[in-house]
């Protein structure tokens, strides 16, 4: 018998939870996991954790910034220009910088207010 499951039963011989819930505490403490494979799709963070996303972002940020040398422009959320000449260097990494930062925050706000978090 596993640690949990002795002290639920040990509460509900002192009287301080009901069988019913004793019950439904045990079926939850011997249930296996779900597979993780299914849940990187349900929430990605489980495999693969927010330092691993950002470093993701920054990389992908920084091919953006290099892509405005071959007239490549990303200066928007989700926006593409193809220009003739290079930006300047200085303008594509403030581009960069609103490209992500501008929808991080709206992102984390949508999954404050609509979270369960």
């Amino acid at each position: 018998m596993n640690p949990p499951s002795r002290r639920i039963r040990d509460l509900a011989t002192a009287g301080k939870i009901t069988d019913s819930e004793a019950e439904r505490l045990l079926r939850a403490v011997s249930e296996p996991p779900p597979p993780r494979g299914l849940s990187l799709f349900s929430d990605p963070f489980s495999r693969a954790g927010g330092g691993y996303a950002a470093a993701c972002g920054f990389v992908i940020a920084a091919l953006g910034i290099v892509a405005t040398r071959f007239g490549v422009r990303y200066d928007g959320f989700l926006d593409l220009h193809i220009t003739r000449i290079a930006v300047p260097l200085r303008l594509a990494v403030v581009e960069q910088l609103a490209d992500v930062v501008v929808p991080a925050l709206l992102f984390w706000g949508f999954s404050l207010a609509y979270g369960s978090a």
